[in-house]
């Protein structure tokens, strides 16, 4: 679960998927995405101590994780409208900027542990995330996630599968296997599938192995590492990973789960930028039905509080604020959970949400029209835009379905480098146009998205941008919402 209570000196927080800071009393809360709550920790006087210097966690690690919600089943589809769900609702703009990937990404075929690739490494689910191209399933919601202006995170446990061990697969770059670093008589914590070994730190080629599979992460665009099951046994994993990570050369926040042992504060802080101080935050008895509702109930949320009161001596020089962030629901769209914390109660009337539809611009089943044109663009959905939209150029999306007759928000996503910002005007079914100013994003290839009105009708539309007298934005995809506002 999404929930830790810790903070680096000199200010430095570190937690995972914290959310807003509130004071908690008789608050009820019923934002239509994410939902937390966070407490306020005495300043500590003591000197500063070393920590993780990797150029992040610096502030909150504020965003979304697949656990609570989504659960056992994380698909490309869901994972990309959460994202879209933070980028339109306004909570990316205030600070939200992590969607992860928790749990079941990768291939496991049972208690043998994780299917691996050619080096030993887990192996994508490709019927949850299938690929793009030439670029495989993870690899392709990250990139659909940075496209969005967000940063995208993904699980890990220590140790490597025994699969790997069996097949004696080689580390790349080395001339070592894995039954040369593989201690098969340690089991390491892999809550869902299993079939972790340990790993033998002093053995050569056990850092390397390490180093492969966060240099694989960082291909595929990776922001965030969350290693789970960790104990303080761990500490040679975590320390590795730590390692594996710096040396990518990229910015990757590594969090570490769960129920950390505080007798080993400083470690955690010298190789992390976050660790959880508790387990699941989740009501796992209060569930039905295969239903993550209620998701929490008062008791496990109140248990947190003497776990801040505990860890809060354990870091020098804190912040004026601790978090203790507790995530509660999570929606990209839809009837959301109430959530009241003088009490904790969740209403019985929470419905699992309908998904918005996003249509990408450069699709060859839409109509481009009068010099219209789809260009690359790295940043973009599928990784094209379509250009010289206006001055005569029209783009025109077609089958754009919606199940009822009504007024529908529809996102635009696109991208305007201009100084001043451009106009385009939309229009559906060959009705009346509305003429819109867009925001410059500072690039043409820097997305920003407009929410406007559309009449649309039940079953199959088309919906029309252009402008007779200037240049529009480029434009990326347009998000239509699952029901009429």
């Amino acid at each position: 679960m999404d929930y830790v209570a810790a903070v680096w000196p000199g200010g430095k927080t570190v937690k995972h998927m914290t959310r807003w800071a509130r004071s908690l009393g008789a608050l009820l809360v019923t934002v239509p995405f994410a939902i937390a709550a966070t407490t306020s920790a005495v300043v500590a006087t003591a000197p500063a101590a070393s920590a993780e210097d990797n150029g992040v966690g610096l502030t909150l690690a504020m965003g979304w994780s697949s656990w609570s919600f989504i659960r056992h089943d994380p698909t490309e589809a869901g994972i990309e409208a959460q994202a879209r769900a933070m980028h339109v609702s306004g909570l990316q703009s205030v600070g939200y900027q992590y969607a992860n990937v928790d749990d079941f990404w990768y291939q496991c075929p049972g208690s043998q542990g994780p299917d691996v690739d050619s080096y030993g490494r887990w192996v994508i689910d490709s019927t949850r995330f299938p690929p793009d191209g030439s670029l495989n399933g993870i690899a392709a919601t990250a990139r659909y996630v940075h496209h969005l202006g967000l940063k995208f995170g993904l699980y890990v446990t220590p140790g490597i599968s025994k699969q790997a061990v069996e097949e004696n697969t080689p580390i790349e770059g080395t001339s070592y296997t894995a039954d040369d670093i593989a201690e098969p008589s340690v089991s390491e914590n892999n809550y869902n599938c299993g079939g972790m070994a340990g790993i033998d730190y002093s053995k050569p080629g056990a850092q390397q192995f390490i180093d492969s599979w966060a240099d694989e992460f960082a291909s595929w665009g990776v922001d965030y590492v969350k290693l789970d099951g960790v104990g303080s046994f761990d500490v040679p994993d975590v320390q590795a990973w730590s390692q594996a990570l710096e040396q990518t050369g990229r910015p990757i926040h590594l969090e570490l789960s769960n129920s950390l042992n505080i007798n080993d504060a400083s470690v955690w802080q010298e190789y992390s930028n976050g660790w959880r101080t508790g387990g699941d935050i989740e009501c796992y008895g209060c569930e039905s039905g295969g239903s993550s509702y209620p998701l929490t109930d008062w008791a496990n949320v109140e248990s947190r509080f003497a776990q801040v009161a505990a860890w809060q001596p354990t870091v020098p020089a804190q912040a004026a604020t601790q978090d203790a962030g507790m995530f509660v629901t999570s929606h990209a769209a839809g009837s959301p959970g109430e959530v009241t914390f003088n009490g904790l109660t969740v209403s019985g009337t929470a419905t699992t949400p309908s998904l918005a539809t996003a249509y990408q611009a450069a699709n060859p089943a839409n109509t481009f029209a009068g010099g219209a044109v789809a260009q690359s663009c790295s940043t973009c959905y599928g990784g094209e835009k379509v250009g010289f939209v206006g001055e005569g150029g029209t783009l025109t999306l077609n089958d754009v379905t919606v199940p009822a007759a009504g007024t529908y928000d529809v996102t635009l996503v696109y991208c305007d480098g201009s100084s001043t910002g451009r106009q385009a005007d939309v229009s559906a079914d060959g009705g009346a146009p509305q003429l819109l100013s867009f925001t410059p994003t500072g690039s043409f290839t820097t997305v920003g998205a407009m929410t406007v009105s559309v009449p649309l009708t039940a079953g199959a539309n088309t919906i029309e941008l252009g402008n007779p007298a200037a240049y529009a934005p480029d434009f990326d995809e347009i998000i239509v919402a699952a029901a009429a506002s």
